[in-house]
């Protein structure tokens, strides 16, 4: 069976991404693959990244955690977001890390389960999010040493990393003091998601954080290369008379004689009905979508007729992801994570598709 609409990942450009993030923070990187890797598939981005060398992965939640294990993902697990009580015998049994939502979360947790549960400290040093005050950390590090919990690192995260070098420089300072006054070596150091490993330097880190920029997006367009690229077919073509009304709503109509090109993606693939009016790619020339997205397709205009079962991209190489992100006011990571799982992924490396995925075929 083939599939009408897919989204490609260059395996390669990951690589060099990876090689870019090490250098430039020279760090080493936790890879974070929260949200099914950022909708490209978690465990098949975790063993990507295994074969260039990456051994410890970030994720938000115990069952994207244990997901990877299953999949026979090795090395270091942290669940970066929380972790329900009735679950940490399950970090425990499958080696995953938790992170100190607050004081309370800690203190809550049974003493038997404690020992051998691996931590890592969270801090909160102006995020607000989760972790620790910083007049609670060093009871909560001496109350987790005491019941014999693993603890393996310490962190903090970053608000502003991509337009606020002073406030970032805030947060690390109050991290850096947090970090300098405990009498503890840690495993595992890490203040910088991908912003912050690109651009603000720091002595105490070890690792950075970096996620969607191993898929090649950060704040500055220049610095990494995108990976990612959204493609769908046409499927029908005629000749449309002028006045007449295009799709659901009757919401364009045709100022002349045109031709109307049908797509096979639409909203539930993730492609919002904000997109009308935008244009996609395809032999050459960008064409605009006319009329309502709907559900399953979408049309778009042009003066010539094309081909059923020519390929047209949404966004990659001629169309910028950043740009479309821009048009919908919104961001790289929104886009991608509402990528449906009704689209095929291909994987590309040396220019050749070495697989391809679909969750519905499992």
């Amino acid at each position: 069976m083939k599939a009408n609409s897919y989204i490609a990942i260059d395996l390669d450009a990951v690589h060099k991404n990876l090689d870019i993030l090490k250098g430039t923070s020279q760090k080493n990187i936790m890879a974070i693959i929260k949200a099914n890797g950022y909708g490209m598939v978690d465990h098949i981005i975790a063993s990507s990244l295994w074969s260039y060398g990456v051994r410890s992965f970030g994720v938000s939640s115990i069952l994207e955690a244990v997901s990877l294990r299953r999949h026979g993902i090795a090395g270091d697990i942290l669940v970066l977001g929380y972790v329900d009580h009735s679950d940490l015998k399950t970090a425990k049994e499958n080696d995953i890390a938790i992170a100190t939502i607050s004081k309370d979360y800690v203190t809550d947790i049974d003493k038997d389960i404690l020992s051998g549960l691996k931590v890592h400290l969270a801090i909160d040093t102006g995020m607000h999010r989760i972790g620790l005050l910083s007049d609670e950390v060093e009871e909560v590090l001496v109350y987790l040493l005491k019941n014999e919990a693993l603890v393996e690192g310490i962190f903090t995260h970053y608000a502003k990393s991509d337009d606020d070098m002073a406030f970032t420089k805030l947060q690390y300072e109050r991290f850096k003091e947090i970090y300098q006054r405990l009498d503890y070596v840690f495993k595992y150091v890490h203040t910088a998601n991908t912003d912050a490993a690109l651009n603000f330097k720091d002595e105490i880190s070890n690792f950075a954080r970096c996620g969607i920029g191993l898929l090649g997006y950060c704040s500055d367009e220049s610095m990494l290369a995108p990976s990612v690229s959204l493609h769908t077919t046409v499927t029908n073509c005629r000749l449309v008379k002028s006045g007449e009304g295009i799709g659901y709503g009757q919401t364009y109509h045709l100022q002349n004689d045109t031709y109307i090109m049908t797509l096979a993606i639409g909203y539930a693939d993730g492609i919002l009905r904000k997109n009308k009016g935008r244009s996609v790619f395809i032999d050459g020339e960008y064409l605009p979508i006319v009329g309502n997205i709907c559900m399953d397709q979408m049309m778009i205009a042009g003066t010539h007729p094309l081909k059923p079962g020519s390929d047209v991209e949404i966004f990659g190489e001629n169309i910028s992801l950043y740009d479309m992100a821009k048009d919908l006011d919104t961001i790289p990571y929104e886009i991608l994570t509402m990528l449906s799982d009704r689209l095929e992924r291909r994987y590309i490396k040396d220019g050749k598709v070495i697989m391809t995925y679909d969750p519905r075929f499992l």
